[in-house]
């Protein structure tokens, strides 16, 4: 899961989105139309639940080095054997950036 999380990070938009299938005209549906249809969810203002979280990837790092620092020496082997390269360097690139150490 960390490797997915970490893959924004450390690769370029256009490696990491995939084509998306070509949709079928949807004017080709007669009788339908949109102008009608009443959005359910639109209307409703729901709380955010990561209002408090103004860097995303801040709290990543803080969060796996203050892991890490539970169960020091552990941490290091897991990021190696389940991590890419590219993100795992991308991660400690992150670390460093921020001034956190995943022990």
């Amino acid at each position: 899961m960390l490797d997915s999380i970490v893959t924004p990070f450390s690769r370029p938009e256009e490696d990491r989105v995939e084509e998306e299938p070509e949709m079928p005209d949807i004017a080709e549906n007669v009788g339908y139309t949109a102008t009608f249809v009443n959005l359910y969810n639109a209307g409703k203002n729901e709380e955010d639940p990561l209002k408090d979280l103004k860097d995303p990837k801040e709290y990543l790092v803080a969060s796996l080095a203050r892991i890490s620092a539970t169960s020091p020496g552990r941490f290091p082997q897991i990021l190696d054997e389940n991590l890419e390269s590219a993100n795992r360097e991308a991660l400690l690139q992150l670390c460093s950036s921020y001034n956190f150490t995943i022990v």
